[in-house]
């Protein structure tokens, strides 16, 4: 079975074992969130930059079944 993780929205396939190194390093080394909140009109977007509480930045793997990977694999990239 394979595992997605997505990164600026674009889904990676890899190995559930890889997938799940990349979440344990995030979560190990990550412990500030960045955020950036737009604003509307001429108004400056605001940055912030704050402590991780325990329910925020949690990643999270999608499993790819091999039936839907395989279908996937011979769909191949598309037009």
């Amino acid at each position: 079975m394979k595992a997605l993780i997505e990164f600026d929205g674009v889904k990676h396939v890899m190995e559930i074992e890889q997938a799940a190194e990349i979440v344990e390093l995030i979560s190990k080394y990550s412990s500030e969130i960045y955020r950036q909140e737009w604003q509307r009109g001429d108004n400056p977007d605001i940055h912030r930059v704050y402590e991780r509480g325990p329910d925020e930045g949690k990643q999270r793997l999608e499993l790819l079944t091999p039936e839907l990977y395989a279908m996937a694999k011979l769909a191949g990239k598309g037009e």
